[in-house]
C-alpha cells in the first residue's frame, strides 16, 4: 500500500514522547511517574507483548526510521503472553508516523504457532488466508518476517484521561532468518527501561507540564531500530 493511501484513512493521530532509562529500576521508575502532577494511576495488568517485526530485503524501514524520512511504517504482528505457544488472537499492526505524529492499523490474523526453531511457514500461512485487504496483503509481498522482540508491560493513566504511560522492561530480541522463525541466539537488553508518554494531537500543548517533572531525557528510542542494532550489527 502507497503511504499516502494509508495516510487518508481517518484515524486519529497522537504523539509518542519516548524516554530511554538505563539508570532506575522498574519500581523507582513507577514511584516518578506516580509523584507526576497530572496524577497517573496504574491501569490494565502487566503483561508480555510480543511483537514480529516485518522489513525488505534491505532493510527500507530500519533506514527511513534512522534517517528520521517523515513518512515511516513499521510492520508488525503482536500478541501477548506466551512467546511459543499457538496465538490464539495475533494481530496486524501497521504503525504509520508523520513526523512526530502517528497512527496505528491493525487487522486481525487467523491464529498460527510460533515454536522455537520452527519454521515461518504457519506465520506466512497466516498472512496468506486472513483476508487482508489487497492493497495491504501486496504491501506485505515485499517484506519478511526480521525479528521478534519480548518485552513486559506496565500501563498508566493520568487522572484526566488525556495522556498515558507505558513502561516497558526486560527487553528481548531474537533474530529471524529466512527459514527458521527464531533460533537459539537472542539478546536481552535488561538494563534498559523505555517509558512512552501517548497523547492524542490535540493535548500536545499541557504535555511539556508532564515531561519536564520527569528526571529523564527524551530521545528517539524504537525496539525495531533498538533490535536489529543489537543483532546484526
Amino acid at each position: 500500500m502507497e503511504q499516502n493511501q494509508l495516510n487518508r484513512m481517518s484515524i486519529p493521530k497522537r504523539y509518542e514522547r519516548k524516554f530511554l532509562i538505563s539508570d532506575m529500576d522498574v519500581k523507582n521508575i513507577e514511584t516518578v511517574v506516580k509523584l507526576n502532577p497530572y496524577t497517573f494511576n496504574e491501569i490494565y495488568y502487566e503483561r508480555n507483548i510480543n511483537n514480529i517485526y516485518f522489513d525488505t530485503e534491505d532493510h527500507i524501514n530500519y533506514f527511513d526510521n534512522i534517517n528520521g524520512c517523515f513518512d515511516r511504517i513499521k510492520v508488525r504482528i503482536r500478541w501477548y503472553g506466551d512467546l511459543y505457544q499457538n496465538i490464539e488472537e495475533p494481530m496486524l499492526e501497521l504503525k504509520i508516523k508523520e513526523g512526530s505524529l502517528g497512527y496505528k492499523k491493525t487487522f486481525k490474523l487467523n491464529k498460527f504457532n510460533l515454536s522455537e526453531g520452527s519454521r515461518n511457514d504457519s506465520i506466512l500461512i497466516s498472512l496468506k488466508e486472513s483476508g487482508l485487504p489487497k492493497e495491504i496483503s501486496d504491501m506485505i509481498k515485499s517484506c519478511r518476517p526480521i525479528l521478534i522482540n519480548r518485552y513486559k508491560r506496565k500501563y498508566f493513566e493520568s487522572a484526566c484521561h488525556h495522556y498515558r504511560i507505558t513502561i516497558d522492561s526486560e527487553l528481548t530480541y531474537f533474530p529471524i532468518d529466512k527459514q527458521a522463525n527464531t533460533s537459539h541466539i537472542k539478546y536481552r537488553d535488561f538494563d534498559n527501561k523505555v517509558l512512552e508518554l501517548k497523547y492524542n494531537s490535540d493535548k500536545d500543548k499541557f504535555a511539556s507540564k508532564i515531561s519536564t517533572k520527569f528526571p529523564f531525557i527524551m530521545t528517539k528510542s524504537s525496539k525495531y531500530v533498538m533490535g536489529i542494532e543489537r543483532l546484526y550489527k
